[in-house]
């Protein structure tokens, strides 16, 4: 397996997923890879690096000993690309107007995920239905690990395992009107009726079920109340 390249000049790790380093960058993720569940024992596993006598890396191995793992750069939380998109439109008396904000490129570290993905070592916590496929001796191929009260609490340290793109599309806002012609409002003593529709948030184009993909500069989300979707059907009368 090819190996990553690892900065050097190291200045120091700092937010339990960033690294400091010479010539590198501030949002640069700096955690352990996750290399799946261990079929035979259902424990955690992650890679680290093989090294010869002389403390060169020769190549990588796995372990499912999370203080023996290697730390590697693994992307950045900052897009390639980001924008948005807007225009309006009119016709006979119908008004349309939108936002489509976009991002492209990046990643997400959801600090919210270890939470619900441990293996039994928080009691009253709820947990991820991905734990309804965890390892059991009749269910080796899987990618969560087994329950283990004691001896595995620290599965769900940071690590690959919960590192997700950040690219996404999302409709901010919309707004479609209608105002009735005033030759029909006049009959009624009005001289102007519009019948709006608005939404906030209310269509996001993201991989990821359950993370919301706006998030700050540093990409790391924590317990962070996401983008409400909004909606509201307005009347305006004008006598």
């Amino acid at each position: 397996m090819p190996q990553k390249e690892i900065l050097t000049g190291s200045i120091g790790q700092y937010g339990n997923t960033k690294k400091m380093v010479e010539g590198g960058s501030i949002y640069d993720f700096y955690i352990k890879e996750w290399a799946g569940v261990d079929p035979q024992n259902g424990k955690a596993s992650w890679y680290k690096d093989v090294k010869d006598a002389a403390g060169n890396v020769t190549g990588r191995t796995t372990t499912t000993n999370q203080n023996e793992a290697s730390f590697y750069f693994e992307g950045s939380s900052l897009p390639d690309l980001y924008g948005g998109i807007s225009n309006s439109f009119s016709y006979k008396g119908v008004d349309l107007s939108f936002l489509l904000s976009y991002s492209l490129g990046g990643k997400i570290f959801d600090g919210d995920q270890p939470m619900i993905m441990h293996v039994g070592s928080a009691p009253g916590r709820s947990w991820s239905k991905e734990a309804l496929n965890r390892w059991t001796p009749e269910n080796t191929e899987t990618d969560f690990p087994r329950l283990s009260y004691v001896t595995d609490s620290w599965n769900s340290i940071p690590s690959t395992r919960f590192l997700r793109s950040a690219s996404y599309g999302r409709l901010k806002n919309l707004s479609l009107s209608y105002t009735i012609p005033r030759n029909l409002v006049s009959k009624w003593s009005l001289s102007d009726v519009r019948i709006r529709f608005v939404g906030e948030n209310l269509l996001t184009f993201y991989g990821t079920q359950g993370l919301d993909p706006e998030q700050t500069v540093g990409g790391v989300t924590y317990y962070r109340y996401p983008a409400q979707k909004s909606y509201a059907l307005v009347l305006n009368v004008s006598f």
